[in-house]
């Protein structure tokens, strides 16, 4: 009986350890295990329902997913952020107005040191649910012209033709003129590359790979066709041709077909320039 009596005071005397405040403070060490299994258990149900909402329903809406990770991302840090609210009131018993006030004074303070950040944020909302411009269109903004290749929160990523990348703020998007070679029809650039010899015309070679891919029923008439001479250093003469496909994405076919008719034109100039001149 007496070695029951002291295990009940032991277990008492742990008990009050747990119960105990700690530093003056509404924390105990049993309201602290239970708020870190909450937050834990949390963090694990909002990613759960965030990953649902990326690959569940943004993505089936066509959005890209990059776009939808960024959105979900938002999504878990809200979700967190009221949930940890939630479970400091209800476990520890923590004042939301106070925190609620707290929270708005850091916010405009905040507010006044990160206005253009804030205002990228919203801009970069805007993109993302009117989509003036989309992952894989050529846009041209200011003096800026590349393809998108990535469109953030803060910021909206283009690749030039020369894969020169260019970070362009979203506000800009909102507050500038933009032109979308894609925007009413789906389209696609086809690059194709070109070797021929050293001692033939470029010019005359760069104006039959733009004739030859003009020809084909394919391809869009703007933004027109271009076919630049890149490189010449290994006694080759190195061409691009660029040429874009209006109503289809540019596809591994297009490729294919545009290969083969600029073939076929290389080797007709090579049979007529060697045809013998006629007799006088």
């Amino acid at each position: 009986m007496l070695q029951l009596n002291q295990l009940r005071t032991t277990g008492d005397r742990i008990w009050g350890l747990f119960e105990a405040p700690i530093a003056g403070t509404p924390f105990t060490l049993a309201k602290m295990i239970v708020v870190i299994a909450l937050v834990i258990l949390l963090v694990w149900i909002t990613g759960r329902v965030t990953n649902w909402v990326a690959k569940g329903v943004l993505r089936r809406r066509g959005l890209d997913a990059g776009i939808t990770d960024e959105i979900a991302t938002l999504i878990r840090y809200a979700l967190i952020t009221v949930g940890l609210l939630i479970i400091l009131q209800a476990v520890v018993g923590v004042n939301l107005s106070t925190v609620a006030a707290l929270l708005g004074g850091l916010g405009v303070g905040i507010g006044f040191g990160l206005q253009n950040i804030i205002g990228n944020f919203f801009s970069g909302l805007v993109i993302l649910f009117e989509r003036p411009v989309k992952v894989g269109e050529k846009v041209r903004i200011g003096e800026a012209v590349g393809t998108v290749r990535r469109i953030a929160i803060r910021a909206t990523t283009l690749v030039s033709d020369d894969n020169t990348a260019i970070i362009v703020p979203n506000s800009d998007f909102i507050s500038q003129r933009v032109t979308n070679w894609r925007y009413a029809a789906r389209s696609g650039r086809v690059q194709v590359k070109v070797r021929t010899r050293y001692d033939r015309d470029p010019a005359a070679v760069q104006q039959l790979l733009v004739a030859t891919a003009k020809a084909e029923d394919w391809v869009n008439d703007t933004p027109e066709v271009e076919a630049y001479l890149l490189d010449m250093s290994d006694g080759w003469q190195h061409f691009e041709v660029r040429a874009w496909a209006r109503g289809v994405d540019a596809s591994d076919q297009l490729v294919s077909r545009l290969n083969i008719a600029i073939w076929r034109a290389l080797q007709d100039a090579a049979a007529k320039a060697a045809e013998p001149a006629p007799a006088s």
